[in-house]
């Protein structure tokens, strides 16, 4: 048995669509903006059953998904570029000329602050700068209203950003909660929690100055005690550490190398035979030099 679709723009009016043979239909000839309306009926070797009663209208406007994310300085200032873009959930087509609302947050969500509002590129991206006032916990939200066209849609991240005491700036970006962030400038230690929705998917990304790490790939980073690998990727003055995880709560601790260490020769010591070896060697010289003493006395 299988399903005739048949649709249209006003109530009544509908015309064959499709035949189908599962117990569902995706309707991809819809028009963004307009009203439709349905009736199905089941076919088989007899011939067409009755219609089902009609369902609608049905408003033709399209989910689309908006991602954000910041490309952060690792210097005094710490002046962060806000960037994303927006595109439909079917398909990935970037969408151009919406207007984004970017605003933050210094208190977990309940209140926001207007950043800016910019629109989208032909390409479906967006860009603004935004320099934090304060080091801490913040949260950035890039939002579209929504229209005739296409639905409403927010997407949130948590940026947190700490000083050395060098005056070096990190931030870390994650789609989890972010707590704790500290880092230790006498150990070269960073650490923070995240934790998140379990059953859900995340992420973070560490910026750390080219000036305190001379080589990104030297970079331990731990997820609860265990070693977990990261992406690497470089700006003209910072590493950018990606790494990706299972929700629950993690502490994740990255240990960092210093940039002095070029030039250092190998010190580690030599092994105990090598010792031993040296010993035998120096008493048997001393002997010889004290046989040969002893001779040319004698004369």
């Amino acid at each position: 048995m299988t399903y005739e679709v048949l649709s249209g723009t006003a109530s009544g009016s509908e015309s064959p669509l499709a035949n189908v043979s599962g117990n569902s239909y995706t309707d991809k000839a819809m028009v963004l903006g307009a009203n439709y309306f349905y009736i199905v009926k089941a076919v088989n070797q007899l011939g067409s059953s009755d219609a089902s009663a009609e369902v609608g209208p049905i408003f033709a406007s399209a989910v689309i998904l908006l991602h954000i994310e910041t490309q952060s300085s690792s210097s005094i200032g710490a002046l962060m570029t806000v960037t994303g873009d927006v595109r439909t959930a079917m398909g990935g087509v970037p969408i151009a000329g919406l207007n984004i609302d970017l605003s933050y947050s210094v208190n977990n969500g309940k209140t926001w602050i207007d950043m800016s509002s910019i629109n989208t590129t032909f390409a479906g991206n967006f860009s603004a700068q935004w320099i934090p006032a304060a080091t801490g916990d913040y949260m950035l939200k890039g939002s579209w209203a929504g229209n005739a066209v296409y639905q409403k849609v927010s997407s949130v991240i948590s940026l947190d950003v700490e000083t050395s005491s060098d005056k070096y700036v990190f931030t870390v970006q994650s789609n989890s909660t972010i707590s704790d962030l500290s880092f230790n400038s006498d150990t070269k230690v960073l650490t923070f929690n995240v934790s998140g929705e379990p059953g859900t998917y995340g992420y973070s990304r560490i910026v750390i100055s080219k000036e305190i790490v001379a080589n990104g790939s030297d970079i331990t980073v731990t997820l609860d005690g265990a070693v977990t690998s990261y992406t690497l990727t470089a700006t003209n003055s910072s590493w950018v550490l990606y790494f990706a995880y299972h929700h629950s709560t993690h502490s994740i601790v990255a240990t960092l190398v210093k940039s002095d260490n070029a030039g250092t020769g190998d010190s580690s010591p030599l092994p105990l035979f090598a010792i031993v070896g040296l010993a035998i060697v120096s008493a048997l010289m001393v002997a010889g030099l004290v046989i040969i003493n002893k001779r040319r006395s004698r004369k």
